[in-house]
């Protein structure tokens, strides 16, 4: 099966399991296998960030949005918000992804009854992820084209490097 093969399958194995338990690939056999790590905690996201278990900047920030709601299923309180926070950026501090997306999400959640926490979440993270794969199909669109156009003729006006 190839990799879109792969995708496809591997999207309809996420809608199937309902509520998103933080499901993410296993990035350090690609290319050749394609794993799926069952992530069902808080700790155990942060955890697959630290060990490098995800990788790419896209699949950092979701996978931290992700943690936040697996830990807003568990206690949807405001110290459970801040620690959920301090246990995932304390795996990359520097990721930029990984901080905007648990910025959004304490952002996003802080306002919110506790009960409405949970739902909400598990939404926002998958809107993070989807939109990451957006950007990232488009990337790869765009590099695509981009490696079928001709080189560039060389221009004889320009220093040689001789």
């Amino acid at each position: 099966m190839g990799h879109e093969g792969r995708w496809q399958a591997y999207q309809k194995h996420l809608a199937r399991a309902g509520r998103l338990v933080g499901q993410r690939d296993r990035q350090r056999r690609l290319p050749h296998d394609f794993v799926v790590a069952r992530l069902t905690t808080c700790d155990a996201a942060a955890d697959a960030i630290r060990s490098m278990l995800v990788r790419g900047a896209p699949l950092i920030g979701a996978t931290a949005a992700y943690g936040m709601a697996l830990a807003m299923r568990d206690d949807a309180s405001d110290a459970a918000i801040d620690h959920a926070y301090g246990a995932l950026i304390a795996t990359r501090p520097t990721a930029i992804n990984l901080k905007w997306a648990l910025q959004e999400m304490r952002s996003m959640l802080r306002p919110l009854p506790s009960p409405a926490r949970a739902a909400a979440a598990y939404a926002r993270a998958a809107e993070i992820a989807e939109d990451d794969i957006a950007i990232n199909k488009e990337i790869g669109r765009q590099a695509w084209c981009w490696s079928r156009r001709s080189p560039p003729k060389s221009n004889p006006a320009s220093p040689s490097t001789s």
